[in-house]
């Protein structure tokens, strides 16, 4: 989740940049929808026009959390606020995810007697992106007080320059996800498991025809919503849905 700060530019003092700060998207769920720290300084948010989730919500993992994120985006926004939304939605990543799995399979469930650098079962998914259907999705954005004016499912085509660039940007975003099922390891070792599934990842690259000197690459699918602010029922209050 990525919170702005305001700050002056000494090469043009009379304008304003923005500058943002890489935090762990399951935050989103506990932020305070009313105050800001801006330039060190605790600031009371303005109501906002339009809240923008992009490429986040699906690393918030549980329900409950999603339903607490939406209820603080309900609360920030003025009435009649639009909530536009971007999320993974399932067959991103494949051949990562494949990668992901096959090193998982390899190391073998965690047994304390007989194999304490496998991962435990009931930890493992085979997903760990987060992504949801699109109906759910829509669901949980409705029940929370907003309407939904459009939602869909793309598929759109992406490149880097090389896996290991996509491999690192998905370390920066997903790594702890990744690597939950053994997260009882040393940093060590779960740094050596992340390295089994990149190199894992590039083989794949390779073998679906990627070559040394080629750009990677793949198809991404994505799910977009736009939702309006709905006002409450008389006699009840935006504050009640968060206690």
């Amino acid at each position: 989740a990525n919170y702005a700060a305001r700050s002056r530019s000494e090469q043009r003092p009379e304008g304003l940049s923005l500058s943002y700060h890489v935090q762990d998207a399951q935050d989103i769920a506990k932020m305070d929808p009313v105050q800001m720290t801006i330039d060190g300084q605790q600031s009371r948010l303005p109501k906002m026009a339009m809240v923008w989730s992009n490429s986040m919500f699906h690393w918030v993992k549980e329900p409950k959390d999603k339903y607490a994120a939406l209820a603080r985006f309900y609360l920030m926004l003025n009435k009649g606020g639009v909530l536009c939304m971007s999320m993974s939605a399932g067959g991103t990543a494949r051949d990562f995810l494949e990668a992901y799995n096959n090193v998982m399979q390899r190391q073998g469930t965690y047994n304390l007697a007989a194999n304490r650098s496998g991962f435990r079962r009931a930890i493992f998914e085979l997903d760990p992106i987060g992504s949801r259907p699109l109906d759910e999705l829509t669901n949980m954005v409705e029940e929370s007080g907003f309407e939904v004016v459009m939602g869909i499912n793309l598929k759109e085509d992406a490149s880097y320059k090389h896996p290991s660039e996509y491999a690192n940007a998905v370390r920066i975003y997903g790594m702890d996800a990744f690597l939950n099922p053994v997260s009882h390891l040393s940093k060590s070792a779960r740094e050596h498991v992340w390295k089994l599934i990149e190199n894992e990842f590039m083989l794949r690259a390779a073998n679906s025809g990627w070559r040394e000197g080629q750009p990677y690459r793949y198809s991404q699918f994505n799910s977009y919503v736009v939702a309006v602010k709905r006002e409450l029922p008389e006699g009840s209050s935006a504050e009640e849905r968060l206690l």
